[in-house]
């Protein structure tokens, strides 16, 4: 039987109506393509991790940072281009992530899971109860300390990691709740992306962000004129990169604007095109390249020592494992029970539960705003030691629980 074949009463096919394959197309494969791409990239990030934390506790622990801080190109230059290889990969390669990143979310927000309120209002809600709490955790332990700038570090969560968690002990899950993982990472992003903007930005020029913001304004120009090749369009947002650059604001966020720009309607829309054909490069290349360069810290006595009296570490720590699992858990039961959103169906509050665990897997945009917030290397090692081992734990959590209530499922009569 064909696929777009469906059995009537009778036994005979019966075609698919027009809308279901629309649906189809414009909604579930992107889909369901994005979660297979991060599912598989969550692994190759696991294993770059564990590469970059053997090598930094190594013998060879020394070429760990002379290979990343190794200088690259004219970072002296007027460009104030990146200086070193990790500059380079955490303001020129993770602009392209972000980009991604800014692609999926516009995409969820048009044409996918997030296109109406009622949809997007459980995870939406969920998610600001996700990012303050743990936000309140880090500065409750920090008070009073001259380390406030981390509060951002535990607010956000890896969908790689976490859609991989779900994919091993989550297979009974109803289908709401990993589209529910999905859109509350996205919010999550777009909350990353602003706080990245507005509170960890350098000694802003204005002269700068406005000329980087009138270069992409040359994108809905071109799609005036119908020139829709991606290669093109992708030319005002290197311009604004380097503008960026100058700007004080970090470059990054010239990326995620660029995407917002991006038309999206249709299966072969720039933005279709472009998230198609950068998505695997960005989860497979470009994430575990970023974990190589960044998770390598030192996990011999003394820094772990330091960690565990670390109200940075200790912050982080207990803003992953305990603020995204209360914050997530709490907003949404008020969401419900205030009758402004719903349960996915067939979901429970236990599943709900152990999803808002997994979300407390923060490593990739934690590290990334960590080593934005702190540049002193010893405070910005306590706080990725933190990411790192809050991390594990809220993925060990989460995971336990879920396979816990998957026994409960199978053994129930």
């Amino acid at each position: 039987m064909s696929n777009r074949d469906t059995p009537d009463s009778a036994g005979s096919p019966r075609p698919r109506p027009d809308s279901d394959r629309v649906l189809t197309r414009a909604i579930v494969r992107p889909l369901q393509a994005f979660l297979d791409t991060e599912v598989s990239g969550g692994v190759l990030l696991l294993a770059a991790t564990i590469v970059a934390l053997t090598w930094a506790n190594s013998p060879w622990s020394d070429s760990y940072e002379q290979v990343w801080t190794t200088r690259v190109g004219g970072g002296s230059t007027a460009l104030h281009l990146p200086v070193d290889l990790r500059d380079w990969i955490n303001e020129g390669l993770m602009t392209v992530f972000f980009f991604v990143v800014g692609l999926e979310i516009k995409r969820e927000l048009t044409t996918g899971e997030m296109r109406t309120l009622r949809r997007a209002a459980l995870p939406a809600i969920a998610a600001v109860g996700g990012m303050a709490v743990p936000a309140l955790i880090y500065l409750a332990f920090n008070a009073g300390s001259g380390d406030l700038r981390g509060w951002g570090v535990p607010m956000a969560t890896d969908i790689a990691f976490a859609v991989s968690v779900l994919a091993v002990v989550g297979k009974n899950l109803p289908g709401g709740l990993r589209i529910f993982l999905l859109a509350l990472a996205i919010f999550d992003d777009i909350a990353a992306i602003l706080v990245i903007a507005f509170f960890y930005a350098g000694n802003i020029e204005p002269v700068f962000v406005l000329a980087a913001f009138a270069a992409l304004l040359v994108v809905p120009l071109l799609r005036r004129f119908e020139i829709s090749a991606p290669s093109v369009l992708l030319l005002p947002g290197i311009v604004a990169w380097l503008l960026m650059l100058r700007s004080g604001v970090h470059p990054t966020i010239a990326g995620v604007a660029l995407a917002m720009l991006m038309a999206s309607a249709g299966p072969h829309s720039p933005l279709a095109r472009l998230e198609g054909g950068l998505h695997p490069w960005t989860s497979f290349a470009i994430v575990p390249l970023f974990a190589l360069a960044n998770a390598g810290v030192s996990l011999a006595g003394a820094e772990i020592a330091n960690a565990l009296s670390s109200p940075v570490a200790l912050g982080v720590f207990f803003g992953l494992v305990v603020g995204k699992l209360v914050g997530i858990t709490g907003s949404s039961w008020l969401a419900v029970r205030l009758g402004v959103a719903r349960l996915p169906e067939a979901a429970t509050w236990l599943q709900l539960a152990g999803v808002s665990a997994t979300a407390g897997i923060g490593f990739t945009v934690a590290l990334f705003v960590a080593a934005l917030a702190f540049p002193e290397p010893g405070v910005q090692a306590d706080a990725k030691i933190g990411v790192l081992v809050g991390s594990l734990l809220a993925g060990a959590l989460g995971a336990i629980l879920l396979r816990a209530l998957r026994r409960r499922s199978t053994s129930a009569p």
